[in-house]
């Protein structure tokens, strides 16, 4: 399976830190990240790309943008994909872990999220039939032991999926590409809340065969060199890469 991991115009240092702490993990291809400049929304609501009511800010546009062209790409293709964030740190065994998770699911998948974000509840369907299964994640701690991560080996097994938030690791099938894109697109708001990619996504999971690794395979870092961009664009203070 081919793997990508997105990375903005200009941020070589968050590439080379990606590359770092992946280094067990040669074989990514670089995606360079598409920013959005403000002045492009009525062109993509007219595009059918955006609803009219769409209330998500440009760092959230800018990262839906990249990965639904991904997505496009996959269902052009019809290869599946491996998507990566910048911020993504993988587990010293993850392509053993990955490909076992792969031969588990025998090719009858949509997407797999091998991690997903610490700081927001994630529910797979543990026990089919019986009871779904929240969890929580100490999202601190996770961030000081971080830096050990490239070298700790994870078992793992993939869960049905009903919930979880971060796009920062998984892949998507040529069936899932297409799923996600008639689901998502026109990116919208969900419950008058700022629109998120993550969000929207999270409602389909639990109609289509959308699965979790767990334990999770990959953590993140830190902020993604685009998310980074629109902190420093606003005078905000970037985070600490990792």
């Amino acid at each position: 399976m081919r793997s990508v991991f997105i990375n903005k115009e200009g941020a070589e240092n968050q590439s080379t830190i990606f590359r770092q702490s992946n280094a067990h993990f040669p074989d990514i291809e670089r995606f360079q990240a598409i920013i959005d400049d403000g002045n492009s929304q009525a062109d993509l609501i007219n595009k059918g790309f955006l609803r009219s009511d769409f209330s998500g800010d440009s760092a959230a546009l800018s990262q839906a943008l990249t990965h639904t062209l991904l997505w496009s790409s996959v269902l052009s293709e019809q290869k599946p994909l491996m998507i990566m964030e910048d911020n993504a740190l993988l587990c010293q065994n993850f392509v053993e872990q990955r490909q076992k998770i792969l031969g588990q699911l025998n090719d009858d998948w949509d997407i797999i999220l091998f991690g997903y974000d610490f700081d927001a509840s994630c529910v797979i369907n543990a026990i089919p039939g019986v009871s779904p299964c929240g969890f929580y994640f100490d999202f601190n701690q996770m961030r000081k032991a971080a830096y050990t991560w490239h070298s700790r080996s994870v078992e793992a097994n993939a869960y049905p999926l009903l919930q979880a938030s971060g796009l920062y690791c998984y892949a998507v099938s040529p069936r899932g590409a297409r799923l996600l894109l008639e689901a998502c697109i026109p990116l919208r708001s969900l419950s008058n809340q700022p629109f998120s990619l993550d969000k929207q996504m999270s409602a389909v999971y639990p109609k289509i065969k959308a699965f979790a690794a767990f334990p999770p395979l990959a953590i993140s870092g830190n902020d993604n060199s685009t998310m980074s961009f629109f902190k420093e664009k606003n005078n905000s203070r970037p985070a600490v890469s990792i």
